[in-house]
């Protein structure tokens, strides 16, 4: 990926259905509303390349590691709730590689 076309925002969340058995079970996965309207939000004012990133259907979260090491996001917008913060953290660690 070339500079010009690496994005300078990342925006994801840290819900990944396959860790959350309740849902899973009853097949309702939680959409990320909240990172896609900041993605449009962020697209609308046009400064800056963004791309959304959806951990809901990845098995862990060392699949954003290497969606983080082939993309390169200058900065990364994470959405994260006290019942994903396990999850959250393990993405942040993998974004420092």
């Amino acid at each position: 990926m070339s500079l010009s076309d690496r994005p300078e925002v990342l925006v994801t969340h840290a819900y990944y259905l396959g860790r959350d058995s309740r849902r899973r079970g009853a097949l309702y996965p939680l959409p990320p509303l909240q990172p896609l309207q900041i993605a449009a939000f962020l697209s609308q004012q046009g400064d800056a390349r963004v791309t959304q990133w959806d951990s809901t259907f990845r098995v862990d979260p060392s699949s954003f590691e290497v969606a983080v090491s082939r993309m390169r996001p200058l900065a990364i917008w994470l959405y994260t709730h006290p019942t994903t913060r396990s999850e959250a953290m393990a993405m942040l660690a993998a974004s420092r590689r």
